[in-house]
């Protein structure tokens, strides 16, 4: 755009599209009901969505999503658990362990808390004080726990414990002036509890159902040192409602309370709207439970005085409250993005140019402020085989240091083509919609992805081919030399990164040379570390819908797509049995290894909370934006996140080769991404594995000569340089291009004066 058309959009009136999420508090309904196979019953969800529940010792699995039949899978061995059932069903953040509550055991003496793989049932009871129980990583579960007449505790039982009799099981929190109530730890890592019955202590200031937020720096750092909190002293109170327990957040960190106070408070299940409660914890009043636009309530059994028991499923966005073996469902439809338009004034225009040109900086430079990267003081930022196919220089700022137009995303902007294959959640609405891979992602961290905004693609073969609204350029500025990422809702088991829950997929590129903005052009792959040799693992995989037919899978007609043939076939460049056909991925070099050697694909590294700079799971920066902190790749060679980066899978496009021929593709960018499960493998405890997909971003260059990407250029990037200096020619690594100052594809001496001149020494101290 010339200077002059430039100026002329400051007098024109300019309409700029926004997006706003839809209001989830209000959208919960409540959706029918449906009668659990066995009473007294206990509930929780596997990661695929799919309902466990406990009566008494006996374990029953969902047999599919969402087809609330149920398989018995055993009973939990050891078992102390009266007739009147246990306290609580938990799965574990990585879903292979439940942790049970026994209530105290056929005396309701005998406190235990069993821990128990879902594949073999193989575990331990541990000693342990409860009532309620929550997962806080995969070996840690938070208790509240007390004596009734006395004040009740929250405790951290740790499941490695040696000793399962002796457990190590701190108090974090102490002197809450009742019973014990509910747990729940929300998206940022506050902990909740409350006061489930006090009226055999009139002294405290807390009554039956007062619900108090101890912030995630306060109880952690109690469970570190050994101090408890005093629950009527510290904490923010938060409501009194019902009494406090069971507390159960859903994806939008609103909160589900149930339980009763004996006709003042029960018989319905109460919702306290997520932003009733960032306004108490900025410092707000305690919410009113009689306001109806902070506390809604429902009671989904109108005949008979319930008080109910609680579970959310991220996964279907659905809510179950019961008090017998009927189960009322509370849901909501998935959260959506609703577009608004806004039109602004040239007054108004100018404005946003201004904000455009700093904006611009911070996303360029990576945010100048200091933020925690590892834990310490941070560094400033600156910074076709298919079966379907002033004011001015404001301006001249931002169009100078912006690598894109500012109508441009970073993410991935449409679908133009979406074929899955077979697969357990393909026609499961909340797993099949394809803008889902659209935007920015919903990371969940590490530990606990959150599933509300991803795509399947379900078995061998199933693909999405995604477009950007400009070229992705294989930019010599990019961190680590890396181009764009793809995200998914892998994710660490037990915390090892070694170890991860990952269905992989395969990732093809494709530049629009005819310009007719189709994906028709010739596709180049990523082959990755297990890609060796395309032709050889190019494979077809023939499906049909006969389910009695064992020769051509799937075996349920649920995961058959709704396609109008009975037979059809896909493919695609499979991955080798070993490591891949395992559902933990693990890594090849050994479990405490510190170099990756998988890498070049989709859905194998978590994706992080949005402002998770130090790879935690709780939010650092809550200011940061998805465009700043999603762009930013991690290292796929070295295993665990870089702190700084998004998560993902990153890729350089210098990585492209002509499958065909085995030679490299050379292509400058892209315009189309392909991304295709190459996993053919069905677990018989899991199902298949079939690759999720959450979003894909550009990667936003960063400095020439920083070529370790640490936001600054020291001597770490001179000796680098050293590495990659070469007689005039090409055949430089990829990472030496940020060192190629002028473009002229041969790093020189020239270069080298070049990196002199943009040295800023080590900016982290």
């Amino acid at each position: 755009m010339s200077r002059h058309a430039l100026f002329a959009t400051l007098v024109t009136l300019v309409t700029v599209t926004v997006s706003t999420n839809a209001a989830n508090f209000n959208d919960y309904t409540e959706q029918g009901s449906f009668t659990a196979p066995a009473s007294p019953t206990l509930i929780d969800n596997l990661p695929d969505g799919r309902l466990i529940i406990l009566s008494v010792a006996d374990l029953y699995i969902e047999d599919a999503f969402n087809t609330r039949s149920f398989t018995f899978a055993g009973t939990l061995p050891g078992a102390d658990i009266s007739i009147f059932g246990g306290s609580f069903l938990k799965v574990s953040p990585d879903g292979t362990r439940i942790a049970v509550g026994n209530g105290g055991g056929t005396s309701f003496t005998n406190f235990q808390v069993g821990v128990f793989n879902l594949s073999d049932f193989m575990g331990q009871w541990f000693t342990a004080s409860h009532f309620l129980g929550q997962w806080f990583d995969n070996s840690n579960i938070a208790l509240t726990a007390g004596t009734f007449g006395q004040p009740a505790v929250v405790t951290i039982l740790d499941i490695t414990s040696p000793n399962a009799s002796i457990p190590i099981n701190p108090t974090i929190i102490n002197g809450i002036g009742g019973a014990s109530a509910g747990i729940a730890i929300d998206n940022t890592g506050n902990l909740y509890t409350g006061n489930g019955f006090d009226d055999f202590n009139p002294v405290t200031t807390s009554t039956t159902g007062t619900i108090k937020a101890f912030t995630n720096t306060d109880w952690m750092l109690a469970w570190t040192t050994g101090t408890p909190l005093d629950f009527e002293l510290e904490g923010i109170e938060i409501a009194t409602i019902l009494s406090a327990s069971p507390l159960a957040f859903d994806a939008m960190n609103n909160l589900f309370v149930g339980g009763g106070n004996f006709g003042v408070d029960a018989d319905n299940v109460a919702l306290v709207n997520a932003s009733a409660i960032n306004d108490v914890l900025s410092g707000g009043n305690p919410i009113d439970a009689l306001d109806t636009t902070q506390v809604r309530r429902f009671d989904p059994d109108t005949i008979n005085s319930n008080f109910y028991f609680l579970a959310h499923n991220p996964i279907t966005h659905e809510t179950y409250a019961w008090d017998s073996d009927t189960i009322h469902i509370i849901a909501t439809d998935t959260p959506s993005a609703v577009p608004t338009t806004n039109t602004y004034a040239p007054a108004t225009m100018i404005l946003l140019m201004f904000a455009c040109a700093i904006k611009t900086i911070r996303s360029r430079y990576r945010n100048v402020a200091s933020r925690l990267v590892g834990g310490a003081k941070a560094k400033p930022m600156f910074n076709d085989r298919r079966m379907s196919n002033g004011i001015t220089a404001f301006i001249l700022l931002c169009a100078t240091i912006a690598p894109r137009a500012t109508a441009q995303s970073p993410f991935a902007a449409t679908v133009p083509d979406y074929t899955p294959a077979p697969g357990q959640l393909v026609n499961n609405p909340a797993f099949n919609d394809p803008t889902h891979a659209l935007g920015p992602p919903t990371g969940g961290g590490t530990l606990n992805p959150d599933n509300s905004g991803i795509v399947t693609l379900g078995g061998f073969g199933g693909y999405i081919v995604l477009a950007f609204d400009h070229t992705v350029e294989d930019h010599p500025a990019n961190p680590l030399g890396l181009d764009a990422i793809v995200f998914s809702n892998a994710f660490h088991v037990s915390g090892n990164p070694n170890r991860k829950w990952a269905e992989s997929a395969h990732i093809e590129i494709s530049q629009d040379t005819n310009q007719n903005s189709q994906p028709d052009d010739p596709w180049y792959l990523i082959p990755g570390s297990h890609i060796t040799n395309p032709a050889n693992q190019f494979t077809t995989q023939v499906w049909d819908n006969d389910f009695a037919d064992p020769t051509h899978p799937p075996t349920l007609p649920t995961w058959y797509p709704v396609i109008p043939v009975s037979m059809y076939e896909t493919t695609a460049y499979r991955l080798p049995a070993d490591p891949f056909n395992d559902i933990v991925l693990s890594n090849p070099n050994g479990p405490v290894a510190t170099e990756e050697a998988i890498f070049g694909y989709a859905d194998n590294t978590p994706t992080l909370v949005l402002g998770d700079l130090n790879v935690d799971n709780i939010v650092d920066d809550h200011n940061i934006t998805p465009e700043e902190f999603y762009t930013v790749p991690d290292d796929p060679f070295t295993v665990g996140i870089r702190a700084g980066s998004g998560g993902g899978d990153a890729f350089d496009i210098a990585w492209a080769i002509d499958p065909n021929t085995n030679q490299p593709a050379n292509l400058p960018g892209f315009d189309f991404i392909r991304i295709t499960t190459a996993v053919n493998h069905i677990d018989p405890a899991f199902g298949e594995q079939s690759t999720d997909i959450d979003a894909v971003s550009d990667v936003t260059p960063g400095l020439m000569g920083d070529a370790d990407a640490d936001n600054d250029v020291d001597l770490d990037d001179f000796n680098f340089l050293r590495t990659c200096l070469t007689d005039p020619g090409p055949n430089f690594a990829p990472r030496c291009r940020v060192m190629d100052f002028n473009f002229n594809h041969q790093i020189d001496l020239t270069d080298y004066a070049d990196l002199q001149i943009a040295f800023t020494g080590d900016l982290s101290e």
